[in-house]
Formats: C-alpha cells, sequence, structure tokens
C-alpha cells in the first residue's frame, strides 16, 4: 500500500504535466473550416431548345457573404471537384457572355468554353441570390441532361479555378467559400404546323340575299322616268366583303355613264347620248342639271375607307332611302379614261383597306338628274366591280 502511494506521487506530477502540454499544443494546431453548401439552388433556362441561344437565371441562397462566382457545365456530374466531362452535344457553350449584375468572362480552354467567372458581387450570406446570364450562353446542341457546378469565392479567389481543357479533366478549384450542384435537361421543340388559306369574299347583290344581281331603276315610282322637277336615288345596290389579306383589298369599278344608244360605245359617235357624269368631285344634287353619281356606304367598318370620289361627307350614304331625293348628300362619279376613271383599264377605285376585313355588308346609292334638254330614250349602264386582294 505505501508501494502504490508512493508510485501515486510520482505519476500525477507527470500525467498533469503531459495534459497540459497537450492541450497547449492543440491551441496552436490550424482550426479547419470546411465549404458549405447553397440551398435553394436553381437554374433556369428561357429555352430548352438544343443550340438555342438561352438566358439562363440563377437563383440560390449562399451561406457566407462572398463576392465572385464560378459556374461550370459538365455533363457526367454536379460534384465541384470531381472530373468534368464535356462536349458541345452535352453542355453549354460559353461564348461572348453578359450577366446583370457584376462582371461575367468566360475562362478556359476547353472546347467547348464551358465555365463562366463573375466578378463584382456582393452575395450576403443568408439571402436569396439572383443573377441572369443575358447573352452568351448557348444549348448543347443534343437533348439530355448536364449539371452546373456552382462556386463562390472572396473578392480576387475565383482565379484560382482553372476549369478541365479536355474531357474528363479535372478542374482547379482554388480556394472557394459555398458550393452547390444543380441539375439541367435540355429537350427536343414540339413542331407545330397549322394551315390558314387566302380568304377573299366579295358579293355585289339586290336584297335578299347575295347572288340575287342589282337590276336598278332610277326615277319615278310609277312611270319609271326621270324628270325635271326631282332628283332620284336608288340604293337597293348592296355588297359584302371580307377578307384576311395583310396586304389589305382593293375595290375598282369600271363602267360608263346612263346612256342611250343604237349601237358603238356610249362615249362616242352620233348616235350616243349620255346622262353626264357628276365627275371626280363629289357634289350634292342640283334638279334641273344632267347627273348620274354614286356614293358608297362603310358605315360602322373601321377596316375599309371609300375613295374620295364616291364619299358622301354628310352621312356616308347611310340609311338613304330610294325615290325622290331632296337631301343634301354628295355623290361622285369618275367616268373618264385617264388613270382613276371607270374608262380606264384598271378601273376607278369605290373601296380599300390597308389590312384584313372582318366581313362587312353596305350599300352603294346611285343619283340621277335630268336637264330640259336630256334627249329621250331608255338609259342604261353596267358597272362591273372587282376585289383585288394583296396578301
Amino acid at each position: 500500500m505505501d508501494k502504490l502511494r508512493r508510485l501515486s506521487t510520482k505519476t500525477a506530477p507527470r500525467l498533469l504535466a503531459i495534459f497540459l502540454a497537450s492541450l497547449l499544443l492543440f491551441q496552436f494546431l490550424p482550426i479547419v473550416v470546411e465549404a458549405a453548401q447553397i440551398s435553394s439552388r436553381s437554374l433556369a433556362m428561357s429555352t430548352s431548345a438544343p443550340s438555342a441561344t438561352a438566358t439562363y437565371t440563377l437563383t440560390f441562397t449562399p451561406v457566407t457573404t462572398t463576392q465572385e462566382l464560378i459556374v461550370d457545365f459538365c455533363s457526367n456530374d454536379p460534384l465541384v471537384s470531381d472530373t468534368c466531362s464535356f462536349s458541345s452535344a452535352t453542355v453549354p457553350t460559353i461564348g461572348a457572355v453578359s450577366s446583370n449584375l457584376g462582371t461575367a468572362t468566360a475562362i478556359g480552354t476547353g472546347s467547348p468554353v464551358h465555365t463562366i467567372k463573375v466578378t463584382g458581387l456582393t452575395m450576403t450570406g443568408g439571402s436569396a441570390f439572383t443573377i441572369i446570364f443575358t447573352a452568351g450562353v448557348t444549348n448543347p446542341t443534343s437533348a439530355g441532361s448536364f449539371y452546373a457546378r456552382v462556386l463562390t469565392y472572396a473578392t480576387g479567389n475565383a482565379s484560382g479555378y482553372t476549369p478541365a481543357s479536355t474531357s474528363g479533366g479535372t478542374p482547379t478549384t482554388g480556394t472557394y467559400v459555398d458550393y452547390g450542384g444543380i441539375a439541367l435537361s435540355t429537350a427536343s421543340s414540339i413542331s407545330i404546323t397549322a394551315k390558314v388559306f387566302e380568304t377573299l369574299s366579295f358579293c355585289i347583290f339586290q336584297a335578299p340575299s347575295c347572288g340575287t344581281a342589282p337590276v336598278l331603276t332610277l326615277g319615278d315610282a310609277t312611270t319609271g322616268a326621270l324628270s325635271t322637277s326631282n332628283a332620284y336615288i336608288n340604293s337597293n345596290a348592296q355588297y359584302t366583303l371580307a377578307t384576311n389579306a395583310g396586304g389589305g383589298v382593293s375595290v375598282t369599278m369600271t363602267g360608263t355613264t346612263l346612256c342611250r344608244s343604237t349601237g358603238a360605245n356610249c362615249n362616242t359617235g352620233a348616235s350616243a347620248f349620255t346622262i353626264s357624269a357628276i365627275g371626280s368631285t363629289p357634289a350634292a344634287k342640283s334638279t334641273g342639271t344632267e347627273q348620274f353619281g354614286m356614293c358608297a356606304d362603310v358605315t360602322g367598318s373601321s377596316a375599309l375607307t371609300v375613295n374620295a370620289v364616291y364619299t358622301d361627307s354628310i352621312n356616308n350614304c347611310h340609311s338613304l332611302v330610294t325615290g325622290i331625293y331632296t337631301g343634301t348628300s354628295k355623290f361622285g362619279f369618275n367616268d373618264s379614261a385617264s388613270v382613276g376613271g371607270t374608262n380606264n383599264a384598271a378601273g376607278s377605285q369605290v373601296l380599300s383597306s390597308t389590312g384584313a376585313v372582318p366581313s362587312y355588308t353596305g350599300d352603294f346609292a346611285f343619283l340621277a338628274d335630268i336637264a330640259a334638254t336630256t334627249e329621250a330614250g331608255v338609259y342604261t349602264t353596267t358597272l362591273n366591280m372587282v376585289a383585288t386582294a394583296t396578301f
């Protein structure tokens, strides 16, 4: 027992000395701090179509406040220290990259270049961070999965990252702070084809429906004759027009003014008598004067425009009643052979549009007056209208 006490007395100071020395040594050993993994990480592509130039939006929450960023694309896995496999078919190609924050540059000598470095950032630990690569990123040429390796660095340290220069090589990561991996995928686009045929529907008719050719009489309701004491109107000619032509539509008219003829052209020859056309400047009725004119109604249509020759600036020829006319609307009729006239091969434009026309139904109204010297007889004319669309 005495021997045991003597041994304890000698050993205790030695054990205490060893403990104190170990404690002192531990204080001088380096403290190893491991990098932390970023959370809530995603990388959204504006399009997943292979070979497409896309906008990439990177969002994550860093653990530590840092100032620089590396995004490296690899096809084999998202682990930042693993070998990196890549080709233009399997990872994005980085060109003249730009971003909405900081200064983005493409780094590395691989083919293709597959790594982005961004400096001049402020990524606050614990706060969501988003950066958008607005240009310079082209999707892999083939559909399939690939990965983005994300690393954050303190100021100046991102220069220590050297991407793999050949597929299957290992990058040099340098001293990074936080890290994380993100999976992405390209996918084939859906191609859809639909056909829309050019359409043009144009009909001149007399009520009740398209298919009934207008046969109009200008004159007294009982005798059918014109007189020097009244002007007469007939508004029973209607039209329906519709087209999907993006370049618009033009309706032109050919024909002559009212004519009495025993042969030959109504505008020439000693046997031809006419009721004078009003001309290219619209005019109101003038009882007792020879007049033949027309106006076109486009009331309610925002697509169609009436040529100035046939424009009724008072009420657009709307709701005119067939019979004796006492109103002040204006009518015109250019039956010249010059450009813009109804006796020109190209005709006289009546209606037009600058784009497509939803189905619209309107009226043409005709006015006639005679003078005391107007030769007796039956006066007629045939007017032809053509609608031409530009697709």
